[in-house]
């Protein structure tokens, strides 16, 4: 008997690796997800389907897709090392007879399932998949009674970490296969998209984000790269407005009596209300020679129709001149490429001719690149902060500094700023201003301190968004805020009289 016993011992260990093979191919692939919102789906790749899994079906659900094992079976597999790396955290096993449902943890504990505590059990176990590998799987549903529902489409999302869990991207596909069964007209699936995206877009309230369709994108990259033709004014949008930022030096919006602060109400007799920015920008800009009609509001509320024809637009980024008294006047347009080279020759041709005071004029510069008006700032400030990057996510600010060349740092220094002064603009004066280096003259600047990113989609349209703020040296926020004057001077509308360039040249001399 004893050797029939040792036998059948030796048989049971020779056999046992085999059954755990055959056990892992029955189990191999079956896993649990969980979507955003909190439904539960059970998928096993070798038939490729997904199951969607609720308190009333999930006995009756499992009971089809497992095959059931005896208590001592199950203990079995537990106690295999090999199976439990393999398992861990996705291992699904029913007891035969009793309705009893296991899986295994990611420490590699055996849980039992209880219909009491079933959303808490699911949650423990749940997985992550990409979107992509859901799409891939052909969906089944079942209804509470474990009957599968046939002819009913259903979207799976994908739950991501901190994906909020009080909506439900279901009621979109709902609302999105109505609609293209049951609307009487013309359905434009792509139209439909883009509309859906930028509402999307536009719901986060944020005028500077907005989702851009294949050829909005494309008129606005040759903007970018393209030669510039129009009337030479830079603009924005501010509150909810296409608004001039500034009207270029010797260019036809100049000629033509643009200001700051003007919002375009229409163009070319199409209004601007729910334009975009890029869009506006696009129907303004045109061949030189050609005509464009705006119609202005302008900050007095009175509003003007103007016929501006359109040139080439040229910038001069810095000028300068010697005032009286050894008095440098350094005009800065924009903050260009050349901007920092300009402005050094600009400071080295003045300090020869004997100036030590020194007038910078930043009204109507609508910003440029970030990197000139940081290495700008280094003439005055050494080795310090220039502007603080906030970024909308957890990171941590980042901090941009300047290099060891502060020219004029023992040199007393007045910044002109208007509404026209904008984001670059803003960042230098700003600087300037919380470190006590120069006297900030003249209006409030516009208050564009933010970033956008521009990301490109896979069919040609593109995001452009809000992705972090500038800060002043003492984080002072500049969006919406602007830079105060320290010393406010208005330049009334009907005056020819430079008021606020005078201020600084009469004061900066004592």
């Amino acid at each position: 008997m004893k050797k029939f016993t040792k036998i059948g011992i030796f048989i049971l260990l020779l056999i046992f690796p085999i059954y755990l093979t055959f056990a892992s191919s029955v189990y191999d692939g079956k896993f649990l997800f969980e979507n955003v919102n909190h439904r539960f789906y059970y998928t096993n790749p070798k038939d490729s389907n997904i199951y969607e899994i609720t308190k009333n079906n999930l006995l009756t659900l499992f009971k089809t897709i497992t095959i059931g094992l005896k208590d001592t079976e199950i203990s079995k597999i537990l106690n295999n090392k090999t199976l439990l790396n393999k398992y861990k955290g996705k291992l699904l096993l029913e007891i035969t007879g009793k309705g009893k449902l296991f899986y295994i943890d990611f420490t590699g504990t055996a849980n039992e399932i209880k219909i009491r505590t079933l959303e808490s059990d699911l949650s423990k176990f749940s997985q992550e998949i990409t979107q992509l590998d859901f799409n891939a799987i052909e969906l089944i549903k079942f209804d509470e009674n474990g009957n599968k529902i046939t002819n009913q489409a259903v979207n799976v999302f994908v739950k991501s970490e901190n994906e909020p869990t009080d909506i439900s991207f279901q009621k979109f596909y709902d609302i999105w296969n109505f609609l293209k069964q049951k609307y009487a007209g013309k359905v434009d699936y792509q139209k439909m998209l883009d509309g859906a995206i930028s509402g999307l877009v536009s719901s986060l309230g944020d005028e500077y984000s907005v989702y851009m369709t294949k050829s909005d994108s494309d008129n606005f990259m040759t903007q970018l790269t393209g030669d510039l033709e129009g009337i030479g004014a830079q603009m924005d949008m501010k509150n909810g407005f296409v608004t001039v930022v500034a009207p270029l030096d010797n260019t036809p919006a100049k000629s033509a009596g643009i200001k700051a602060g003007d919002i375009i109400l229409e163009i070319d007799n199409q209004s601007t209300l729910g334009m975009t920015l890029e869009k506006a920008v696009s129907l303004i800009r045109g061949q030189a020679g050609t005509n464009v009609v705006l119609k202005v509001k302008h900050l007095d509320n009175t509003e003007q129709i103007i016929n501006i024809t359109r040139a080439k637009i040229h910038i001069n980024n810095v000028s300068h001149e010697l005032k009286d008294s050894g008095i440098g006047y350094i005009k800065i347009t924009s903050f260009g490429l050349d901007s920092y080279s300009l402005m050094n020759d600009a400071i080295d041709d003045l300090k020869s001719k004997g100036a030590d005071k020194f007038i910078i004029d930043l009204r109507n510069n609508p910003g440029g690149y970030l990197d000139s008006a940081i290495k700008i700032a280094g003439f005055w400030v050494e080795n310090n902060v220039v502007v603080i990057q906030q970024s909308k996510t957890e990171t941590p600010d980042q901090s941009f500094s300047t290099g060891a060349n502060a020219k004029l740092k023992n040199n007393k220094t007045m910044i002109l700023v208007n509404g026209g002064s904008a984001s670059a603009s803003e960042i230098l004066a700003g600087a300037l201003q919380d470190y006590k280096l120069a006297t900030i003259v003249g209006e409030k600047t516009f208050g564009k301190g933010s970033i956008q990113e521009l990301v490109n989609i896979s069919d040609g349209s593109s995001l452009k968004v809000t992705t972090a703020f500038w800060l002043t040296p003492n984080k002072r926020s500049i969006e919406k805020n602007g830079i105060i004057p320290d010393v406010n001077i208005t330049i009334p509308s009907d005056s020819v009289i430079d008021t606020q360039l005078d201020y600084a040249l009469s004061t900066i001399k004592n």
